[in-house]
């Protein structure tokens, strides 16, 4: 391949790659493929808020000052609620 034709296929990939070709090569890269990289993280976490935001039942609309406290649902320290003890609290 010349340089050209491979200078055209780099360029056509930076400015066309779909993103979710993106996402999945940067889970591969960054994490083995066995969870989201950064960008499609954000990605996923902005869509769950996103959708809780414009839902006026939902939790974060209704109990708009709740703070977790520990050992509730899951919480492990007060004032301070992750993903993961949400996920650790259902599957338990």
């Amino acid at each position: 391949m010349t340089q050209a034709k491979w200078d055209s296929l780099t360029r056509e990939i930076n400015n066309n790659t779909p993103l979710w070709y993106y996402i999945l090569k940067e889970a591969e890269l960054t994490c083995k493929g066995y969870k989201l990289g950064p960008v499609g993280g954000r990605i996923v976490a902005e869509t769950f808020i996103g959708i809780m935001a414009a839902d006026n039942l939902s939790f974060i609309n209704l109990q708009p000052d709740w703070e977790p406290t520990a050992e509730k649902f899951g919480c492990k320290q007060t004032g301070r609620f992750e993903m993961a003890d949400l996920l650790d609290f259902v599957k338990a």
